[in-house]
């Protein structure tokens, strides 16, 4: 016979198990919640031959295009883009070709914020031909995953990244570069 001492332990060891399970399993549920299948986002080849890149956020549209070796902002008087930035944006893509289906029912798009009026939105062009038009929306409950959903589908995916805060950028420019040692002037006293 156990005395209360013991119970209360007990009790306590298989709270403490219960709650280390819930735990570990949040993040096996949070990458397929509903059982739903994957959808390809893009063909990874095709991101070889991006050549403009639109983002259109409800403040600004920002316009990059490929001229030559570097990225341009043709909405900021062609100054040349922030390469780091830009290639945030392919590796977003490279790390998550696909997506975990959430939902199929379009009526519960805008609960994602994934509407025309209220999501972030990503047009991909190779040339003139729109190669990926998505709808960025909110981030999951554990800020670690964002609801996506591609233009002509009522599909709603989830990548694992924080895309808006790539795709939100107060500044696409090339930063300027650091002053060489040579370049600093002397202080004289």
């Amino acid at each position: 016979m156990m005395n209360t001492k013991s119970k209360l332990t007990l009790g306590l060891i298989i709270i403490i198990i219960i709650l280390a399970g819930i735990y570990f399993l949040i993040p096996a549920f949070d990458k397929n919640p509903t059982g739903l299948n994957s959808e390809k986002i893009i063909e990874l080849g095709k991101l070889d031959n991006i050549t403009k890149i639109e983002i259109d956020s409800t403040a600004q549209q920002t316009v990059l295009e490929k001229a030559g070796d570097n990225w341009i902002i043709t909405t900021e008087e062609n100054q040349v883009a922030n390469q780091f930035l830009i290639d945030n944006i392919f590796q977003v893509l490279i790390d998550n070709p696909e997506g975990t289906i959430i939902s199929q029912n379009p009526e519960k798009a805008a609960s994602f914020n994934l509407t025309e009026e209220n999501s972030l939105k990503l047009k991909l062009f190779n040339q003139d031909e729109l190669v990926l038009h998505l709808l960025i929306g909110k981030l999951n409950q554990t800020y670690t995953s964002t609801y996506i959903k591609k233009a002509n589908s009522n599909n709603v995916l989830l990548i694992a990244d924080n895309f808006a805060n790539k795709l939100n950028q107060p500044d696409w420019k090339e930063p300027p570069p650091e002053p060489v040692a040579e370049d600093v002037p002397e202080i004289i006293e």
